[in-house]
């Protein structure tokens, strides 16, 4: 059987007293409190450890995605110079 959700539905003949009533409720979730400076570094901190900590650590299967070092790179193109066009004067 369907669930009926706790939003207002346009299909719905009563939808407009359904929005009106939704409007005037409040917010079941409050925001967070403000952090702290001091909270707000350790979260940066943190982050940035574990952001280091993948890149350091081999990726899980996941081949490095740089070229290996060879003596040429493989869409090298020998120098031409540029082709001149020698004419005769008639």
């Amino acid at each position: 059987m369907v669930k009926k959700s706790s939003v207002s539905d346009a299909w719905e003949d009563d939808w407009e007293s359904q929005a009106d009533k939704e409007a005037k409720e409040p917010a079941a979730t409050a925001p967070p409190a403000p952090l702290t400076k001091k909270e707000r570094l350790a979260q940066h901190a943190e982050l940035n450890r574990k952001i280091w900590e993948t890149a350091d650590t081999p990726g899980n299967g996941v081949p490095l995605q740089f070229l290996a070092s060879t003596p040429t790179p493989p869409l090298a193109q020998p120098f031409k110079p540029p082709m001149t066009v020698l004419a005769r004067n008639p």
